[in-house]
């Protein structure tokens, strides 16, 4: 039933970012929770679109936000409520030397105070663009959280991948091991060849625990976003992205939406409508009553009618207008200077994705094809007795040096894709689940 109610209130809150729009572009600051996807309790390999889908069934922070925004709706309906009217009593005439009110004064009257020059739709636009900036953080946690997702997600695949290699190297040191034995036995090596290939097979034995334990932590931090049972989750293997064609959708563009300038933006028009308020609140309101006089000595009744009005004398919101003024000015060279340093870190982090991809091209095209040939060339010339044992060990540390590499390259690629799109709020892995699953 719990888990029922998470979905419902994801979907809500989705629902929501959705009609409500994306805060610049059409796509920018949208998390793209799998909502519809199911997750059976007996799968233990999940994919990427299943542990998003758990994301949203189960994490508490997407529910918080949909009551974030109810709060600040609450707001919206605070500054529309009118001024209630004043009831109003008085005895007047009441003498201290005869006791009771027989020559008293009795008047009941009814007022109500009017807001003049708009000042409650200028209060209501104050809280629609405070409401706004809720919106756009309650987007913007959103869009944390999923990318979040996918960086545990991506650590945990990549310590698998990690493991994976560790035993592929402790069976190549293992067979190193048992060819160096049949060569001592037939005469033809040392003994401290098997020395040496003992050892290089317990640093592979080791790596091996390291990354068995990595495996722990990561998985504990992944399923710890829906507050699972972490015992025996995996997730699927990660496929090669095409980087070439996210590059090309990194534009010049993703400097305009940082959150950081998106923010300033909707600072600098609260703060334009706190200053209209404060226009409209410098100007007095009129409040009229009306009520009925009655004198107890005679029974006489008569009608009261008032107005009252407040004299401006001078602008008494001065001052908090001249500090308004200063910081939305203020704001405008805060931007400049955000967007200065927005278009620096896309810049460099455009430049760092490239160097990664060509480093990348470079470990699956060139070094890891040519290390698994050197390897194979290698380890057969050592066992017709054509070269030395540290030819073999050389050629083993590169291949599995360079396995690794790859593997990290490839976390290393994806963690700064991140990293681009949580400058921009803009989802440059697009078509990668479909690979994924």
């Amino acid at each position: 039933m719990k888990r029922h109610l998470y979905t419902l209130v994801a979907l809500t809150l989705l629902l929501v970012m959705a009609l409500t729009g994306p805060a610049s572009g059409t796509d920018r600051w949208e998390a793209p929770f799998a909502v519809d996807s199911t997750v059976g309790d007996e799968d233990s390999t999940l994919t990427l679109q299943a542990v998003l889908h758990l994301v949203a069934a189960r994490n508490p922070l997407l529910p918080s936000l949909l009551f974030r925004l109810e709060a600040a709706n609450g707001g919206i309906i605070q500054a529309g409520i009118k001024p209630s009217p004043e009831l109003e009593s008085e005895i007047g005439n009441v003498g201290w030397d005869a006791p009771g009110t027989s020559e008293a004064e009795i008047s009941v009257s009814l007022s109500q105070e009017f807001e003049l020059f708009g000042k409650r739709g200028a209060r209501k636009r104050v809280a629609e663009v405070e409401q706004q900036e809720v919106e756009f953080e309650a987007q913007v946690d959103a869009f944390d959280l999923y990318l979040d997702t996918r960086g545990r997600y991506y650590r945990l695949a990549h310590a698998q991948e990690q493991y994976h290699l560790s035993e592929i190297s402790v069976e190549l040191a293992d067979d190193i091991v048992a060819t160096i034995r049949q060569r001592i036995d037939k005469g033809v090596a040392l003994q401290s060849e098997l020395l040496l290939a003992r050892l290089e097979l317990k640093r592979a034995k080791l790596a091996r625990a390291d990354a068995a334990m990595d495996i722990e932590t990561a998985r504990i931090e992944l399923t710890s976003l829906w507050a699972s049972d972490f015992a025996g989750v995996s997730v699927v293997a990660l496929a090669e992205l095409d980087y070439g064609s996210i590059l090309n959708r990194v534009s010049e563009t993703l400097a305009d939406s940082t959150r950081e300038l998106l923010a300033l933006d909707r600072y600098q028009e609260r703060l334009k409508a706190e200053r209209q308020l404060a226009v409209a609140e410098a100007r007095p309101n009129l409040t009229l009553s009306g009520g009925v006089k009655r004198v107890t000595a005679d029974g006489s009744k008569s009608l009261m009618f008032g107005l009252a009005l407040p004299l401006p004398f001078g602008n008494q919101n001065r001052g908090t207008l001249r500090s308004l003024d200063a910081d939305i000015q203020r704001i405008d060279f805060e931007r400049q200077q955000a967007r200065l340093l927005s278009t620096t870190a896309v810049a460099s982090g455009v430049a760092r994705l490239r160097q990664l991809t060509h480093r990348h091209v470079a470990l699956h095209d060139e070094l890891l094809p040519t290390a698994e040939e050197a390897y194979q060339t290698i380890q057969m010339l050592y066992q017709s007795g054509r070269l030395p044992y540290t030819s073999l060990l050389e050629a083993n540390r590169s291949l599995v040096e360079l396995r690794f590499e790859h593997n990290d390259m490839m976390l290393a690629l994806r963690e700064q894709i991140i990293t681009l799109e949580r400058l921009g709020g803009v989802i440059l892995q697009a078509d990668e689940d479909s690979d994924n699953d």
